[in-house]
């Protein structure tokens, strides 16, 4: 009888806890597997816009561009300068990649995938493989369309 008595109580305890972090809303932890390695702000732009672009955001930083590449399959052009990617290309290349509000930097984009989808994110594009990266395009389940990115050499 105690035993029972006290599993009854615990779990009585447990759930008017749950229910006093819920109204003050709190939650448990959450811990993500996968690493972010970072967040990039997006630039949309013709692509003769670039260099000035590029020009701007290195005089705004206070750094240099770090990588630039033409992604031919895409018929994009990407610069990253510090915490900005610039995306420049016609409108209608960049038509998939004006969904994505963010880029996030991540170890893994398999694991990523796995793990956001386990969470309720939805698969927008499968992984591709880019000359310098794998990319894929998720939603989440706020509606937030992001575009993650693992740099591979």
């Amino acid at each position: 009888m105690c035993i029972s008595s006290h599993a009854s109580f615990a779990s009585s305890l447990f759930n008017e806890c749950h229910l006093i972090a819920s109204v003050l809303g709190l939650r448990e932890k959450v811990v993500f597997v996968m690493k972010v390695l970072g967040t990039l702000i997006r630039i949309f732009i013709e692509r003769d816009a670039m260099d000035k672009t590029i020009k701007f955001y290195e005089d705004l930083y206070q750094t240099t561009c770090i990588e630039r590449a033409y992604y031919e399959g895409l018929n994009l052009e990407l610069a990253i300068v510090d915490k900005a990617v610039i995306i420049a290309g016609d409108a209608e290349s960049r038509k998939l990649f004006d969904l994505a509000r963010a880029t996030l930097l991540v170890d893994s984009i398999q694991d990523t995938m796995r793990e956001l989808q386990q969470r309720g994110a939805t698969l927008l594009t499968q992984p591709k493989r880019t000359p310098g990266s794998w990319i894929m395009l998720m939603r989440h389940p706020d509606g937030l369309i992001a575009e993650y990115v693992e740099r591979v050499s």
